[in-house]
C-alpha cells in the first residue's frame, strides 16, 4: 500500500467551496490554524492573564440533574472545547460558584474579550470565556464555557469613551447615544489583548459619529470582519445645536 504524505493544512474541498463563494475565506483560515496545531506560548506564567481554577468531571456525570446537584454544592458546570492538532478537544469541568460570580462582576461586558489562564488538573490552558449564564434574578452563575485560544479566536471588546468630562459639546447639553456594545477582534498573542476600544470625545461636535477603525486598535489586534466592522457606528453625538453653539 502506498504511503500517504502529510495531511494538508486545508481540506481541498473546503478551498474549492471558498473559491466558488460557498463558504467564507475566514472559515478556510480558521481550519488551517486548527489543523496546524495549537500556538505554543512559552512564557505562559509571565503573562498578565486572569486566572481561573477548575476541576475535571467525568463524562458519565452529565445531564440537567447532575448540573443541578453541582449548583447545590456551590459549583458551576462548564465545558472546555477547541481544536488541538486538527482534532476536537473537549473536557467537562466544574468551577467554584463564588469565583465565577466574582469574575462576572469584575469583567462585566468584557467577559468574552478576556483571555484567561485555566488551571485544570496541573495543566494550564489559554482559554476565552463563552456563554457565561447568570440566574435571571438570583445573583449566582449557572453555566460557563471556555474556548481554547488561537490567533483566530473571536474576542469581543466593549468601547470606552474617554475625555467625556472635558468635551465642550457634552458640557453644553449634547449627549451620547450608543449604538453597539462591542466589536469582534482577534490578537496575534495573548499579551496583546487590549482592555477596551477607546474613543476620544475631546473634539466632538453635535452630529458627529464615532466609527470603528483599524487605527483605533493597537499593534497585533485585528478586526475579524473588516468589511462589516470597518466604519461601523458605535455612538452618535446628539442634542440641540443651538445649545451646543451657545
Amino acid at each position: 500500500r502506498k504511503a500517504r504524505g502529510p495531511r494538508p493544512a486545508v481540506c481541498p474541498m473546503l478551498a474549492l467551496r471558498a473559491r466558488h463563494g460557498l463558504c467564507s475565506a475566514l472559515t478556510v483560515r480558521r481550519c488551517a490554524v486548527a489543523a496546524s496545531g495549537p500556538v505554543v506560548v512559552t512564557d505562559l506564567d509571565d503573562l498578565p492573564l486572569y486566572d481561573v481554577y477548575a476541576e475535571e468531571r467525568s463524562e458519565k456525570l452529565v445531564g440537567s440533574r447532575r448540573s443541578r446537584e453541582l449548583r447545590y454544592e456551590g459549583r458551576v458546570p462548564g465545558v472546555v472545547h477547541g481544536h488541538v492538532g486538527g482534532a476536537m478537544f473537549k473536557r467537562l469541568i466544574s468551577l467554584d460558584g463564588k469565583a465565577v460570580t466574582a469574575m462576572e462582576r469584575r469583567l462585566g461586558l468584557k467577559v468574552e474579550g478576556t483571555i484567561c489562564r485555566l488551571h485544570l488538573g496541573g495543566v494550564k490552558l489559554i482559554v476565552v470565556p463563552r456563554m457565561l449564564q447568570m440566574h435571571p434574578f438570583r445573583n449566582y452563575a449557572m453555566n460557563v464555557n471556555f474556548v481554547l485560544w488561537s490567533p483566530w479566536t473571536r474576542l469581543r471588546l466593549p468601547p470606552r469613551f474617554i475625555n467625556e468630562d472635558e468635551s465642550i459639546a457634552l458640557k453644553r447639553g449634547a449627549y451620547l447615544v450608543r449604538d453597539r456594545l462591542w466589536v469582534d477582534v482577534r490578537v496575534d498573542h495573548p499579551s496583546m489583548c487590549p482592555d477596551r476600544v477607546e474613543f476620544d470625545l475631546m473634539d466632538v461636535e453635535v452630529g458627529d459619529k464615532l466609527c470603528m477603525s483599524q487605527d483605533l486598535l493597537p499593534e497585533g489586534v485585528h478586526l475579524i470582519k473588516p468589511a462589516r466592522d470597518e466604519g461601523a457606528v458605535f455612538a452618535v453625538v446628539q442634542g440641540s445645536r443651538r445649545g451646543a453653539a451657545a
